[in-house]
């Protein structure tokens, strides 16, 4: 009989193989989430729109999270910044999210940006679930 392993074992132990480094647009709950490892880590809320993520055993830095997404992307039409092929990347969202940020935040998000902001989003399905 297979002996039963903790949940802390499992975790320090299991391969994710589906693990997939990209971008993802939540709809629901209007957020964009980008992880560039499967490690588990420790959140850090820099303010409601933005969290960011290091890795728990080395304290990398290994993914973020932008909120209010759909508003984020009206402040750049706003703007008459246009995503018209769909294909563009992270950079975007940051550009747009530091001009809700206090100052004393920005120079945290900007430290994030500059490793995540170059990661290709597919633009489509937001402006589609903003319309």
């Amino acid at each position: 009989m297979e002996s039963v392993r903790s949940l802390v074992e499992r975790m320090k132990t299991e391969q994710r193989p589906d693990f997939n480094p990209a971008p993802r647009y939540y709809r629901q709950g209007d957020y964009v989430t980008y992880f560039v490892s499967p490690n588990r880590c420790f959140a850090h809320r820099v303010d409601s729109l933005f969290t960011y993520y290091t890795d728990v055993e080395n304290g990398a830095l290994v993914g973020c999270k932008v909120k209010g997404v759909r508003r984020l992307m009206s402040t750049l039409k706003s703007l008459a910044v246009i995503v018209s092929d769909g294909e563009k990347t992270l950079g975007l969202l940051f550009l747009s999210l530091l001009a809700f940020l206090p100052e004393d935040k920005k120079e945290e998000v900007l430290s994030v940006a500059r490793k995540f902001a170059s990661a290709p989003v597919n633009y489509d399905d937001i402006i589609n679930a903003a319309a």
